[in-house]
């Protein structure tokens, strides 16, 4: 489902590939005698400003079973917390919609949403790399 330059979150790939992908890239290119540039975008807040509805229509297009999807977004949508101090519980809460931080979804989530980024690769020596909510194109 994602592309081979999505880094961790996917079967048999560690979080340190795409960060060897790039050193190796980079040196190729310095025995070529060619200069590497680099731009790597770091999204402030990304999970809390993820359009749940977009995510919903990419995880369709993914065809993702339906009965999943409806799971996920009331899970993003329908967000209640509360407190817990030894014995005493606040009352819960509703939250803002959104990719909870700490959830182990939430990276997989993020990278449904950029996927239509991340798959498209430039030509020649160039790549798209991602991990989580950092993209790296070069």
């Amino acid at each position: 489902m994602f592309p081979s330059t999505c880094g961790r979150y996917r079967r048999n790939k560690k979080t340190w590939c795409n960060v060897s992908i790039f050193a190796y890239d980079v040196f190729e290119g310095f025995q070529a005698g060619l200069e590497t540039c680099a731009v790597v975008l770091d999204l402030e807040d990304a999970y809390n400003k993820v359009p749940i509805t977009y995510l919903i229509h990419m995880l369709t297009l993914l065809n993702i079973d339906t009965l999943l999807i409806r799971w996920i977004a009331k899970a993003l949508v329908e967000r209640k917390v509360a407190l817990q101090c030894g014995s005493w519980y606040s009352a819960p809460i509703t939250i803002s919609p959104g990719l909870p931080h700490g959830s182990p979804l939430s990276p997989v989530l993020f990278n449904v949403f950029t996927i239509m980024i991340t798959k498209q690769q430039l030509s020649g020596r160039g790549r798209t790399l991602s991990f989580a909510d950092d993209i790296m194109v070069y």
